[in-house]
């Protein structure tokens, strides 16, 4: 009787061989094609581009604010100085300033939401106040482009906007306030923790409020108002160190 599936008894299997088969060689010119899996590079969380300097940045504690710029040059200081457009001593400075190059990204010192965004009628050029919710309000100044509006919640360390020279600036560079609650502060009183900028950022838009480059100030925008000269300009915060 002949097997049920109509093989011959005692011949041999002429079919095709398994995976198991003697490898074939290449030839010295041969070449291999495969898929190349995409690699993105993602933050702790998950995001793939950022609009923070770092994603591990915590806020700091009483006393210290991260720095606004990577590189801090300090210019003229909290206080009275001469005025750099008259020439004539007496000018209250209400902030700090710092030197950096048009286009320089600007950081959030601390978390908080954004209080008031625009065109600053008193000098300010375009302007950011971020109220950062322990009676401390800080306030960035002369700016080229802003990267917020009005009522945003913002990170320790967010992209805010770039360093310009708009409204009664002289040149580029970062005029930088403090108000504790309610009354303006030497900015240099608190510890200005580094910040370095190792997340990757996306594409991070920004308005300027010049008149007539965009939009007037962002609806709702109330600006923090000077009170009088302070007295004793040396005064300090709680918590300094």
């Amino acid at each position: 009787m002949l097997p049920t599936d109509g093989a011959a008894p005692g011949a041999q299997d002429s079919s095709p061989q398994g995976p198991s088969s003697a490898p074939v060689p290449a030839g010295d010119n041969a070449t291999v094609s495969f898929e190349r899996s995409t690699v993105q590079t993602l933050d702790k969380n998950g995001v793939g581009t950022l609009n923070v300097a770092s994603s591990s940045l915590d806020r700091p504690p009483a006393g210290k604010l991260y720095a606004p710029l990577e590189v801090l040059v300090p210019s003229s200081p909290f206080g009275l100085r001469i005025d750099p457009f008259t020439g004539l001593p007496g000018e209250f400075h209400w902030g700090q300033d710092f030197s950096a190059a048009c286009g320089t990204l600007v950081y959030a010192a601390d978390s908080g939401v954004v209080r008031a965004v625009g065109w600053h009628p008193w000098g300010g050029g375009n302007r950011v106040e971020i109220d950062h919710g322990n009676g401390l309000v800080t306030t960035y100044n002369h700016l080229q482009g802003i990267a917020v509006v009005k009522g945003e919640s913002v990170r320790v360390g967010q992209v805010i906007a770039k360093i310009g020279a708009t409204g009664a600036a002289t040149g580029c560079h970062l005029h930088f306030e403090t108000i504790l609650n309610g009354v303006y502060k030497d900015p240099m009183n608190w510890t200005l923790l580094p910040t370095k900028q190792v997340d990757p950022l996306g594409d991070i838009p920004m308005v300027s409020y010049q008149p007539g480059s965009a939009t007037a100030t962002s609806a709702g925008s109330v600006w923090s108002i000077p009170g009088a000269v302070p007295t004793d300009p040396g005064a300090v915060p709680s918590g300094r160190r």
